[in-house]
């Protein structure tokens, strides 16, 4: 017999106290589904530009693109309101990125 065992595997002693929190994965879905949607219509100047402004990796975005990586959920708002607003883009210069960083 293991000296100490999981959490979840107490057998002895005083009993715990479980959280009961309703999961509901409709609205995880929903906005997954969205965010997959919206990623699925970018353009590889879209995904660059993205990634500069995120300061991501374009190969990241990428990621996201083929729905092999997902970001955490406020990038994923971002982004499906970027979309939404029909993904406004400026040009930026070299020496203009000098003088952001």
């Amino acid at each position: 017999m293991p000296r100490y065992r999981p959490f979840g595997q107490r057998t002895r002693g005083r009993p715990i106290q479980a959280a009961v929190i309703p999961f509901d994965n409709a609205i995880k879905v929903q906005l997954l589904q969205d965010f997959n949607d919206a990623v699925k219509t970018l353009t590889w100047r879209e995904c660059t530009g993205l990634a500069f402004t995120l300061n991501r990796h374009r190969n990241t975005v990428e990621r996201w693109r083929y729905s092999r990586q997902v970001p955490n959920a406020v990038t994923m708002l971002e982004v499906i309101d970027w979309v939404r607003r029909g993904k406004p883009t400026r040009t930026v210069y070299q020496r203009q990125i000098r003088k952001l960083m």
